[in-house]
């Protein structure tokens, strides 16, 4: 009697004992599953971030590229031009590429009258940015004479100073005084040969200052 009385309490405490070692193991297997899940949602959250990331950067790019090409149309479409001078109507004109400088001037109500109508070429193709300047006549007339005065370095005997004068070969300060009191008396020259009327001016020294010397 008294072992079966044993047996059932070892049998017992054994039944008691696996049952807490099961409890354990499930409860480790629960904390195991919730864990894995966690992760698996994060997972699944960095996935979706990323997708709308990934949505935004393309909605972004074909924005971009959207824009630009918009600019390039828009770009392309038309020049523009500033047009200023001997015109009537100053200002800036938006044309056709391609268009040329004579649509641009009838944009602008044409020339003034004391326009040098032959200076710009009107027929040139325009481009994108650029000014162009319709100058008067006096003013070509003006840039003209300035260029000619800048290229010919030749004395100027009806305007030279004396520090000029003696410049040229053969004239010294005497001569030099002679050719100021000359044309003091008699007023400028009309032609360059007639310098050797002035005192020690001879054929021979005005062959030497012939192509040195002018009266304009």
């Amino acid at each position: 009697m008294k072992s079966k009385i044993v047996l059932i309490i070892v049998f017992a405490v054994f039944v008691l004992i696996s049952g807490i070692i099961y409890m354990n193991v499930l409860t480790k297997e629960s904390e195991i599953y919730y864990k894995f899940e966690k992760v698996n949602e994060s997972i699944d959250d960095d996935i979706i971030e990323n997708e709308v990331i990934s949505e935004n950067i393309q909605s972004d790019k074909s924005i971009t590229e959207s824009g630009l090409e918009e600019f390039a149309t828009t770009s392309s479409s038309q020049v523009v031009v500033y047009l200023h001078g001997a015109i009537i109507s100053q200002g800036v004109y938006k044309l056709k590429p391609g268009a040329r400088v004579y649509e641009a001037l009838e944009l602008a109500g044409g020339m003034q009258e004391n326009a040098s109508s032959g200076h710009v070429n009107l027929a040139r193709v325009l481009i994108d940015g650029e000014s162009v300047y319709f100058p008067t006549k006096d003013e070509v007339i003006l840039i003209s004479e300035q260029e000619e005065v800048i290229k010919d370095d030749r004395v100027n005997i009806n305007k030279a100073t004396m520090e000029e004068l003696i410049t040229l070969p053969g004239i010294g300060d005497t001569k030099a005084r002679s050719i100021i009191a000359y044309r003091t008396l008699n007023g400028d020259f009309s032609k360059t040969e007639e310098i050797m009327k002035v005192s020690g001016i001879k054929e021979s020294l005005f062959d030497t200052i012939s192509v040195l010397i002018r009266i304009k």
